[in-house]
């Protein structure tokens, strides 16, 4: 292949990329949402400007006042997120959000929002590039997703909950390929018998007020656990 041909290709791939990431700051429905693309920064007067310092990435929020529709809507009806404007539509649905910019980063963060919507809306979120997920607060239900399938680029994995909670993790947590960070606060659990394809990649292990009685053989792979 000519070197040229090639580096076109790179060229259009980077670019290409970077013009399928849209910047924006919305906040809707208990939903507060910011996209960085350091290409097409936020507008100057928006409080996160200086919150943006990576190419292309989102954070989401979904906070105690999170409203969605347990029902989906039509393509012509889906809500649609906009930069510092009222967002089209007039629900989120919680299976179908809509999100822009679903291959791109996702760093994501749960407050005490209603279990059963924040439990379908992380439903609807999969699929989608989530790479750190932090919850402020834990529902059983959450044992029921399988994050290996909705995130498989999961890398940090944080439950910081302001009381003792209940947890199995046996089918979250349990398939995880590229978990790096665990950490858990207030969780009462076990860990399961047999290794998780996550130990070797496991750099940051943290556990914190837990009834948890035993830290299991395999372990001993684990980066977090040798250079303690």
């Amino acid at each position: 292949m000519d070197f040229l041909v090639f580096l076109g290709i790179i060229f259009g791939i980077i670019f290409g990329a970077v013009k399928g990431c849209e910047s924006l700051h919305s906040s809707s429905h208990g939903v507060n949402l910011i996209c960085c693309s350091l290409d097409a920064p936020l507008i100057e007067t928006c409080e996160y400007t200086s919150f943006c310092r990576e190419h292309c990435s989102c954070f989401l929020t979904i906070t105690q006042h999170l409203e969605c529709a347990f029902k989906n809507t039509s393509d012509s009806k889906k809500f649609k997120f906009l930069d510092h404007q009222t967002s089209a539509g007039s629900q989120i649905s919680c299976r179908d959000p809509n999100l822009p910019n679903p291959t791109v980063p996702y760093t994501v963060v749960i407050e005490e929002a209603d279990e059963k919507k924040t439990y379908e809306f992380l439903l609807g979120m999969c699929g989608y590039h989530v790479t750190s997920l932090t919850l402020q607060t834990y529902s059983q239900l959450f044992d029921q997703l399988d994050f290996s399938t909705c995130f498989p680029d999961l890398a940090s994995f944080q439950i910081i909950s302001p009381t003792r909670k209940l947890a199995s993790f046996q089918k979250s947590l349990k398939n995880l390929r590229n978990l790096t960070v665990l950490s858990l606060v207030n969780v009462d659990f076990e860990f399961w018998l047999s290794e998780p394809p996550f130990i070797e990649n496991l750099n940051y292990l943290h556990i914190e007020n837990s009834t948890l009685s035993e830290i299991p053989k395999w372990f001993a792979k684990s980066q977090a656990i040798s250079d303690s």
